[in-house]
């Protein structure tokens, strides 16, 4: 029977309107199904205006296999996300697993 876990992978403060950031995790356990999600959060370090939002986006995820040599490989997960946005944002980044 397959399982769903959610991970708390980190909060990043401060992205700049049209900044990417990539992130990955080494050592990705495999046979698995991955989803990265963001939740935005508007910068409170300069007092924003009423009605101000945030606008983030995953823009890309990528599972990868590097060889090491002999039988040693290792996989990795990495995700871009943007500011999409017109003001500074921060945000929580979470994954979610599907194990069978």
């Amino acid at each position: 029977m397959a399982s769903v876990s959610l991970i708390h992978v980190g909060n990043i403060t401060s992205i700049a309107p049209g900044v990417t950031h990539h992130l990955h995790w080494n050592n990705a356990p495999a046979q698995r199904v991955w989803a990265v999600s963001v939740d935005a959060m508007v910068s409170l370090t300069i007092p924003p205006q009423i009605g101000t939002t945030t606008q983030l986006q995953v823009t890309a995820v990528e599972y990868r296999e590097i060889f090491n040599g002999g039988s040693s490989f290792e996989k990795e997960i990495h995700f871009w996300i943007k500011n999409t946005g017109t003001v500074t944002a921060n945000y929580a980044i979470h994954m979610s697993m599907v194990a069978e």
